[in-house]
């Protein structure tokens, strides 16, 4: 018998979901959070302010970032 091995895929997550919203993984974080309803410019920008994180890409959150984001 020949048994063939598991190919393994590699996972592609292309939203991260915060607030009941996906947002987008290729955007900076200030500009992904506008796509939950009721969240701008000002907003996004006080919400980085208070949680003392760094406005990158969505993609680059660590799995601790992402749950201090929610």
């Amino acid at each position: 018998m020949n048994f063939l091995a598991p190919q393994v895929r590699e996972l592609s997550i292309e939203f991260a979901r915060v607030g009941g919203v996906e947002i987008p993984n290729n955007k900076r974080i200030e500009f992904s959070l506008q796509y939950i309803h009721g969240i701008g410019r000002s907003r996004d920008r006080k919400i980085l302010c208070d949680i003392s994180m760094d406005n990158k890409v969505t993609k680059d959150l660590s799995k601790e970032d992402l749950i201090t984001l929610r």
